[in-house]
Parts: C-alpha cells; structure tokens; sequence
C-alpha cells in the first residue's frame, strides 16, 4: 500500500513536471529530446519556476568587477565554466535587465544574444555535445540595484553610506552577474573586485591577493568549495578589518563599519572562534576553510548566512551569529535541491539557536519547544504554512518554516532518542557534503537511522496545514518492548511531573537513561506482555534537576525490594557539549 509520504512524493514530482513545462518555452518544450537543443530557461523549482536554466551544470564562475564609487557603476566580465547535460545549441543565464551586455564569447568565438526579462539568451556560435565543458565570457556594466521579493523584502546590489553589499538569497544574484540562478547548481568562485585605494572589500572564502596599481586597489577572493549563486556575496565600503585564528588554526577575517564598532561588536568577533568550535563538537569538522562576519550599515533588515563569511546588518547578537553560523553546515554545505525544502536550512539553524542558548545555561530545546508551542494556539496564522511545503515565495520565509521547523526536529529528537538523532545529523552532513538534498530524502534517513517508521510525524509537523499537532501535556508514550529475560522482583510505581499531573504505572520494571538534553528518562517494561511506557522528567533549567519526579518501590507479594528503583534521580551537568 502506497504511503502517505509516497503519495506526497508523487504528487510533487508531477507538481515539478507541469511546472516545467509551463514555465519553459515552447521551442525548449518541442525540440526533439535526443538531439542538440536549447537548455530550458528553467531550473524547475516548485517556488521559483522562472529561476535557474537547464542543459548545463556550472562548475566555475570567474568574475572581475571594477567599481566606481562617484557614479555607483560597474564594468565587469563573468566567465562562466560549464558541462553540458545534453547537446546544446543555445543557452540562458539570470542577469538583470538594466545590466547592459556587451561581449559575449564562448569558447573564445562571438556569439549572438538576447536579453528579455531577466534571461540572457545566448546562441552559441557552435553545438556543444553533451559531457563537454566550455565556456561562456559576458561583458557587462551598469549601476546594479535591489529587486523586490513577493513577501516584500529586498536582496541583491544594496548600496551603503560608502560602498555596497551584494546579499542575494534566493534569487538576487542575477542584480550584479549573470548565473544559474538555482540552488542545485554549485560552482566554484573567484571574484575580483577593483575599487578606490583606501577602501576594502569583503567576499566569499579565502583572500587570495591583495594588489594596488595606480591609487585602486583589487582583492582577490576565491570560494574553493561548491557554492550556489545565492550565497555569494561582495562588501564594498571602508571596514575595520578583524583577523584572529581559531584553536585549529581556521583563519577569521572580519569587516565591521568603523560606525559600528562597539564593545558588543568587539565581543562578538571575539566570540566567534568558540561558537564555531561548539558547532564542530555538535555538527563535526567546519566544512570550509575560513570564516568571520561582515557587520554593516546595510538596509536589508536581515541577516544572511553568506558563504563563510555572514552578513549582519547594524551588529551582532549572539543567537543570531549562531543562527547564521549553524547555516554553514545546513544551507550551505548541505543545501536545499528545490526553495520548497528552505525548512532544512532554517529549521536547523534555529534548533542550534536552542541548544547554544541551553548551553549558556538557558532552557532546554524541550522548554523552548512548548514556549514556541504556548505561543501559537489553534488558529494562529503560524499554523497555516507548512514548513515542508512553503509553495509559495512570499511563504518561504514566513515564522513557521524557522521555528515549526526547529519544532518539527525536537518531535523527532524525543521520537528516536538524542544518540539516533545526532547520529542522524552527522549521517545527514556526510552524506550531501557540498551539495543538495530534499526533505523526503531526510525522512528516508531519519526512518533507516531510527529503525521507525515516521510518517505521521512528518505529515503533522511538516505538511499539514491549518491544524495545529496536539501533544501530550504529560509526554508519556506507549512503546513497543522487547519481553525481557529478567524475572520481575517487585510492583513499582512511576510518578512523573507534567502540568502538575502525575501518573502511576504499577507492575512494571523501571530503567534510567539521560539524553542529549540531560533529562533523565525512565522507561517501565511488563516483562510480560512486551509493553511498556516511557516518561521524560521535566529539566529545571537552573539546576538542571527533575523537578517532582520520583520512583517509589512498593513490597512485591512475596515481600521483596523491586530492582531498578534508585529514587531520587542524579544530578546532571550542564555539559554535554559534544552532543546535541
């Protein structure tokens, strides 16, 4: 029988076919499928059809802007290095209309374009077969600019009191370069960006050089690892430029508005090195080679997780520089395939929000869950946007999709266990380094990793609109046992604290563990019927202690003392760094 989750993926899948087809054009749509063609002027994605372009993978972008600071301008070229999917006989990129191209060659031959909306067309000057890389060098200037999102915000070219930031998720690359503007299109950067002597430039990955001829200045910066269009980034301004190393020698480099360095911004660069280094305990190794911030007058009102090196707007506060770092790991290295699994990202980024916070001594992700619970009753509008289906652009960034999906992650966590869940965390990162994913990819994971079947959470916690998932106040489950071989030696009762409510549960053996959390659980087994319930005590989030929890052994028939009562449960550390 099909599930509900197949289901889902099939109806997805037939979703992402007509949107194709509707979104290509049709000479794309009606070229014979075997021979050379044009690549489709789409990437196919559920929430922005219209972006990103078919027929090729990008592996390289080579670009070289020189700035102007009196008229705000741009001269640059872009060459663009790619294989192609199938035979090609033309090609498209995203680039802005006010951008105006100028050279195009491929292969070092001219080739004819096209701008319309926001696809440069080009015909390439001669079929390239499917497998074989070849390039594609655009000239271009103009003064590049912002667009506008469905959901109101801007991203893309921000100009700023003395220079500009180029912040791009999810699609405002194309304001300043032509690309394939998709998530599941990775390349390498190096970008080269020629300004005023006097002046500094921020970018992507490592420094390479620094060079000054005739009073401008180039900088050099390479992104050796794979990294979609969205998560570039450039800052032109004059900076306060912070370089420090972390214990395993990651070099950090930083660039803060002179206007906005303070004792806090101090700190937080400060800071920088440990936060990353818990996030390797928790997540493993850092999967880039450099690191920092770039804190700046800019009007994006967000922050932005930019490629090993965020952008933060006015400063940076300390869940936020979590938040955008923890993306280094879940949105960069690990991307979405398609704008519609955004809650991979962001959910993620989010529950390290929680667990930093419980880490400087502040409430479990477990409290922080029925906080953010509390906070939304039954009709609330943040029930109305499932995480796992956004569908729309101005949802992609609604509440639900960052906090209903750092929710949905700690259902999951008390569902399989902390060990299953950081084990599923570090088989997710490993498994799609420097790359993509989808959600039903994560939910096949999560199933092999636990060894349950999970489609009920998932369709409650990801996928189902206007309802609000009901939880138990009292967080005892029924779960399957194994009988045991140990004869029972006593009646025990359980009571456990949940609203000021307490359950007995007599005739069943009693087990402690602690999880990720520090909260000790107790599971009771009928050694009979193969049953048992388990119940989690509630942390007290100062001494970490259960608060109202306690075993109690009552005399067996035959008189004797119960084994598995300890009574009161140990007192647990706030350590724990090195698991989730």
């Amino acid at each position: 029988m099909t599930s509900r989750r197949n289901r889902r993926t099939w109806a997805a899948a037939v979703a992402m076919v007509v949107a194709t087809a509707v979104a290509a054009p049709t000479s794309v749509m009606g070229a014979s499928s075997g021979g050379p063609r044009p690549g489709a002027e789409t990437a196919g994605d559920t929430v922005y059809p219209a972006y990103g372009n078919g027929g090729y993978d990008v592996s390289h972008y080579d670009m070289r802007i020189r700035w102007a600071a009196a008229t705000k301008r741009i001269v640059a070229t872009t060459t663009v290095t790619a294989k192609a999917k199938h035979g090609l006989t033309g090609l498209s990129l995203d680039l802005a209309r006010n951008l105006k191209v100028g050279a195009v060659r491929v292969d070092g031959r001219v080739a004819a374009t096209q701008q319309a909306g926001h696809k440069l067309r080009i015909d390439l000057p001669r079929v390239v077969r499917k497998g074989a890389t070849f390039r594609v060098k655009i000239g271009y200037s103009g003064r590049p600019r912002t667009m506008q999102d469905p959901d109101g915000s801007s991203e893309g070219w921000f100009r700023t009191g003395d220079g500009a930031v180029a912040l791009n998720q999810p699609v405002g690359a194309l304001t300043w370069f032509p690309n394939n503007d998709t998530t599941r299109d990775k390349a390498r950067f190096d970008v080269r960006v020629n300004v005023r002597s006097g002046l500094e430039v921020a970018g992507n990955g490592n420094l390479v050089s620094r060079r000054t001829s005739n009073g401008r200045t180039t900088w050099h910066w390479r992104m050796g690892r794979p990294m979609s269009p969205a998560l570039s980034m450039v800052g032109i301004g004059q900076y306060d430029v912070d370089r420090r190393r972390g214990a395993d020698g990651t070099p950090f480099i930083s660039f803060t508005d002179p206007k906005l360095v303070t004792p806090a911004t101090k700190t937080a660069l400060r800071r920088l090195p440990r936060m990353l280094a818990w996030l390797e305990s928790v997540y493993g190794p850092y999967p880039f080679g450099s690191s920092g911030l770039v804190i700046d007058n800019v009007s994006s009102g967000y922050a932005l997780e930019t490629q090993t090196r965020p952008v933060m707007p006015g400063g940076a506060d300390p869940s936020t520089t979590v938040h955008e770092l923890a993306h280094q790991w879940f949105g960069n290295s690990v991307g979405p395939r398609d704008w519609n699994h955004i809650w991979l990202n962001e959910g993620w980024a989010v529950y390290s929000e929680w667990l930093w916070a419980h880490r400087q001594g502040g409430p479990s992700p477990h409290r922080a869950f029925r906080r953010t619970y509390a906070a939304h009753p039954a009709g609330d509008d943040f029930w109305t946007v499932p995480p796992g289906n956004p569908d729309r652009p101005e949802n992609l960034f609604h509440s639900a999709i960052y906090d209903r999906g750092a929710m949905t992650l700690q259902v999951l966590r008390e569902r399989i266990g902390s060990s299953a869940f950081q084990r599923l965390a570090k088989r997710w990162l490993r498994d799609h380094k420097y790359g993509t994913a989808t959600t039903a990819q994560f939910i096949r994971l999560a199933e092999q990793v636990s060894g349950k079947q999970l489609d009920g959470l998932f369709e409650d916690w990801l996928f189902a609109p206007e309802r609000r998932p009901a939880i138990s106040p009292t967080r005892v489950e029924q779960v399957a046992r194994q009988p045991s071989s140990r004869p029972q030696s006593g009646r025990f009762v359980q009571i456990v604290h949940g609203r000021d409510k307490t359950v007995a549960v007599a005739g069943l053996r009693l087990s402690r563990s602690c999880d990720g959390d520090r909260v000790p659980e107790l599971a009771a087994t009928d050694p009979g019927r193969g049953v048992g319930v388990r119940a989690r005590g509630q942390a007290n989030s100062g001494s970490r202690q259960l608060r109202r929890r306690a075993v109690r052994r009552l005399p067996s028939a035959a008189g004797g003392a119960g084994e598995g009562a300890q009574g009161a449960a140990p007192q647990h550390r706030r350590g724990g760094d090195r698991r989730l």
